[in-house]
């Protein structure tokens, strides 16, 4: 029985060892060993549990690492746009500024001439 329990408790520990939790410790029929077997199994459940939720948490840290990412391109190529945007307004400013210098000399030229 003791056998039994031991190699039924070293496959369970070599699944382990191989990434393959879901196998699950037989009860052998003595009380202490069956107890040994629940309290693996109950640890290899809960191994599962918080494997899934680590995977699951590092599922919803990528989707929002790439969802910041991605906001943070829009806020990069909004940028490069408005900057853009001021760019060419400035140069109408500039283009306007010299239109106004323009006719304010030749207003000054017409007064003089006048």
């Amino acid at each position: 029985m003791l056998d039994r329990a031991i190699n039924d408790l070293m496959r369970v520990a070599e699944a382990a060892s191989r990434k393959d939790l879901t196998v699950v410790p037989q009860r052998v029929g003595d009380p202490s060993l069956d107890r040994l077997s629940e309290g693996i199994g109950t640890m290899l459940t809960d191994l599962r549990k918080i494997i899934s939720e680590v995977v699951g948490g590092t599922r919803q840290f990528t989707d929002s690492s790439m969802l910041i990412a991605k906001t943070a391109q829009d806020l990069a190529e909004c940028s490069l746009s408005q900057n853009a945007a001021v760019e060419e307004m400035n140069a109408a400013i500039e283009q306007l500024t010299r239109s106004i210098q323009g006719i304010r000399d030749k207003a000054q030229e017409a007064n003089r001439n006048a």
